[in-house]
């Protein structure tokens, strides 16, 4: 099948086994969502690539391959000298090898040590991080610090929250304070505080949907505020 990502890249890929389902997956079975995603993504990149020249990208790292949606933004946007992707699904990156060849790719556990590398540019396209996984003793709270301890002159990264936010109201707000779990984008909001406070990266670009939001970090950025994820360019199409 062919892929037309964000009305300026195609892929083209095997529909997936089943065998180990991965990003492919859940964007043909919610191509809609999928795209709104990824048409985050690249505003969130593109706003990363808009920082000021002295945090020029010339390695970046992905932890959440997919299906290399982001890997192309960045190859695009940023033209590093070394860019790394990581999944644990063989498909996926077999996928992006074929599709994006001049990165450099690896089947493995995002959150294994082993796995890790500095990297100017770290794309987090966590499919589970909620402010809930951002405390002590969670492997993606423990990511986190792993990438933040590089220093990285920006970071992208994914929330899934929203769909579930109303479940998990209070105990969110035991995190983030009493009220600002009301709506997702006070969620948000919040969010950002605390990663703020945690790692001194600010968020300089965030774009919300119901099921994912995509914010860009930076050191001593300028704090912008959440916006609805723009509906164009069209994210994804898929032609069997």
């Amino acid at each position: 099948m062919e892929l037309t990502i964000c009305e300026r890249w195609t892929q083209y890929a095997t529909p997936p086994s089943g065998d180990q389902p991965w990003w492919l997956d859940w964007a043909t079975r919610a191509p809609k969502d999928a795209g709104i995603h990824l048409t985050a993504g690249l505003n969130a990149y593109t706003a990363v690539a808009n920082l000021p020249a002295d945090r020029v990208v010339e390695t970046a790292v992905e932890y959440f391959g997919g299906i290399g949606g982001q890997t192309m933004m960045i190859q695009e946007l940023f033209r590093p000298r070394s860019h790394r992707v990581i999944d644990y699904s063989r498909e996926a990156v077999q996928h992006i090898a074929t599709n994006v060849p001049q990165v450099s790719t690896l089947v493995a556990d995002s959150y294994d040590p082993r796995s890790y590398m500095t990297a100017d540019l770290v794309g987090l396209d966590f499919g589970d991080l909620t402010v809930w996984k951002t405390r002590e003793g969670e492997k993606q709270r423990t990511l986190l610090d792993r990438v933040v301890a590089g220093e990285p002159k920006a970071i992208v990264l994914t929330d899934i929250a929203c769909p579930y936010l109303h479940l998990h109201r209070q105990r969110y707000e035991t995190l983030l304070g009493e009220g600002t779990c009301e709506t997702y984008p006070g969620y948000l909001s919040a969010l950002a505080d605390r990663l703020e406070g945690l790692y001194g990266y600010t968020m300089v670009a965030g774009f919300y949907h119901r099921w994912s939001t995509v914010m860009a970090l930076a050191p001593q950025g300028t704090r912008a505020e959440f916006v609805p994820t723009p509906r164009t360019p069209l994210g994804l199409e898929i032609v069997k």
